[in-house]
């Protein structure tokens, strides 16, 4: 009898969180469907690893702004097994510093990854799943979404938009037993986090976040804060009046810079 393989769909997967994720997820009985803009190398990198693991791997070059080439990788992927149960469209981009509120080439170019990449990869994944009757979206957006901070105004309003249309997405799923999960991602170490000096006392390791990640997606959360506890200052000042947020945000700013 030919054993039934889980199909994980994973962006943005030669590094960081992506590359933890799959790392993670690789075992017999799954099929991985890698994807990352480059370079080649560290793609590969990855996805061997991920064979020795035992998992069956499929990677592909692309970027997912290119939206008919990550909707062609992701209809192959699930055509592999018949099925498609879990995409974290993970792929992203934070601002070069001193380059982000005053641009409009920055804001378009985290606006083009951050939100319609994720949205390019999760459309057609959604609309597969809804056809099967089961899978999980996972969508990994940001503490800036919740908050925007000094020099953060392009990137926490892509990620904040992701998070608005996972919303929506989720709405429109209801029926069809597809889960939607939003991960709220805090500070973890990773190559896109060095060198901010904040992030560095508060981030955790990207092992521990993709646990964490692969865990929510499972149970099928519609929000998960990662890492939950170091994530609460952000939460507290969402919810906190305007005047006493931008106080809060002024002496933190002074304090790190």
């Amino acid at each position: 009898m030919r054993t039934c393989v889980s199909t994980y769909l994973i962006t943005g997967a030669s590094s960081g969180v992506g590359a933890a994720l799959a790392r993670r997820l690789a075992s017999d009985g799954i099929l991985l469907a890698l994807v990352d803009r480059g370079p080649a190398n560290d793609l590969d990198g990855v996805a061997e690893i991920c064979r020795k693991s035992g998992a069956t791997v499929l990677t592909a070059v692309l970027d997912v702004c290119d939206e008919t080439r990550i909707a062609e990788f992701i209809e192959r992927a699930a055509g592999m097994e018949g099925r498609l149960d879990f995409v974290f469209a993970n792929a992203g981009i934070i601002p070069a510093a001193g380059d982000d509120v005053f641009t409009t080439t920055s804001a378009r170019e985290l606006m083009e990854t951050n939100y319609f990449g994720a949205v390019n990869t999760l459309a057609p994944a959604a609309r597969i799943m809804a056809i099967q009757g089961y899978g999980g979206l996972v969508a990994i957006t940001s503490i800036s979404a919740l908050v925007a901070t000094h020099g953060s105004a392009s990137y926490s309003a892509s990620k904040a938009a992701l998070m608005m249309w996972t919303d929506s997405l989720r709405l429109s799923l209801r029926g069809t037993n597809v889960s939607v999960t939003n991960v709220v991602l805090g500070f973890v170490d990773t190559p896109m986090t060095h060198g901010i000096a904040h992030a560095e006392r508060l981030w955790i390791d990207s092992g521990v976040a993709s646990r964490q990640i692969i865990k929510a997606a499972r149970r099928g959360v519609a929000i998960a804060s990662v890492p939950s506890l170091r994530n609460y200052p952000w939460w507290f000042l969402r919810g906190s009046p305007h005047a006493v947020r931008s106080a809060l945000l002024a002496r933190a700013y002074r304090h790190f810079h």
